[in-house]
């Protein structure tokens, strides 16, 4: 007798979360891998990339690579030159600065709409206790990963897909975490999440968008202090290198 095996009817079964298929552009993996030597300190400001050795290391063809290339342009992280070549750009001052100032204006608002929303603050309050773990366990990979999850939280509850489409493009370009990793910013940072939940659980929009926007603006000095004590205006570029913790920002000069 053949067999005749019964066909599984999934039309009206939710899928399980793990089920779930996420197709992400090669491009994106691409500009990915680029970004994390960057941001690790693999690359460094200055240096030539071309499209064939990305290729070749990625073990994929040279057109995602072109493509990556020019994300990475856009966000500010490289410059196209010729005969298909890219270099590693170094932070600048002024470039931090419209970065941060960028970020506050587009998160304070996403914030002020989120304070608005009844009950949209669970998920923020959520993300929030996991960088207090983080923190108390001095776990600074751990710590990168709720705070990103936390700024996240409060993009995707203000319910307007275009700013947080664009909230996420200013996260990928400059890391946002990385002077939330040295020492003297994430005890600030985290008093900052507390008050920013505290502002949106008050049900004020005013008072949300405020507490935004001095966590990021506070972030931004205490970057910039650390940034100008150690560059010295000279050219020294900051990278960051893998520790057993997570990342440590390092200046290097070239």
């Amino acid at each position: 007798m053949a067999d005749n095996p019964r066909r599984m009817d999934i039309g009206s079964t939710p899928p399980i979360e793990s089920e779930r298929i996420v197709l992400t552009p090669l491009r994106e993996n691409v500009a990915n891998a680029i970004r994390k030597w960057i941001f690790h300190g693999i690359l460094r400001p200055g240096q030539v990339l071309t499209q064939e050795e990305v290729a070749q290391r990625l073990g994929i063809s040279r057109m995602p690579v072109r493509e990556a290339f020019q994300l990475l342009a856009h966000e500010g992280l490289l410059v196209i030159e010729a005969h298909r070549r890219a270099v590693v750009r170094a932070l600048s001052r002024d470039e931090i600065i419209d970065h941060y100032e960028v970020r506050a204006l587009v998160e304070s608002e996403a914030a002020a709409r989120v304070a608005r929303t009844p009950g949209a603050v669970a998920g923020i309050a959520a993300a929030h206790e996991r960088g207090v773990a983080a923190g108390r366990a001095g776990d600074g990979a751990a710590y990168s990963e709720a705070t990103a999850a936390f700024h996240r939280a409060v993009w995707v509850s203000s319910g307007r897909p275009r700013l947080c489409s664009i909230a996420e493009q200013l996260w990928t370009g400059l890391p946002p975490h990385l002077p939330q990793l040295l020492p003297e910013q994430l005890a600030g940072s985290l008093a900052e999440h507390a008050q920013l939940v505290a502002a949106i659980e008050s049900g004020s929009a005013a008072n949300a968008r405020k507490a935004m926007k001095l966590h990021i603006l506070n972030s931004m000095q205490r970057f910039l202090s650390r940034f100008q004590a150690a560059s010295a205006g000279d050219g020294a570029a900051l990278v960051l290198e893998a520790t057993p913790s997570g990342y440590s920002a390092k200046h290097r000069r070239w």
